[in-house]
């Protein structure tokens, strides 16, 4: 969309490399996932406290 509007055609080559670039990694990506094997999840009862102590880290880390 940015690339047709008149005031960015200056930049119609980087939008189209940026398209390129975006494509590819929607091709590896892609690639990655059809490789992954899908196993049937293993579910069993757990303490969610104990869950939560452990991914606390991880959630701290993102915010």
């Amino acid at each position: 969309m940015l690339q047709n509007r008149e005031e960015l055609q200056a930049f119609k080559s980087q939008f189209e490399l940026m398209i390129d670039e975006i494509d590819r990694a929607i091709s590896i990506i892609s690639d990655f996932l059809s490789l992954t094997k899908t196993q049937p999840a293993e579910t069993k009862m757990c303490n969610l406290n104990d869950i939560i102590t452990k991914i606390f880290p991880l959630i701290q880390a993102d915010v």
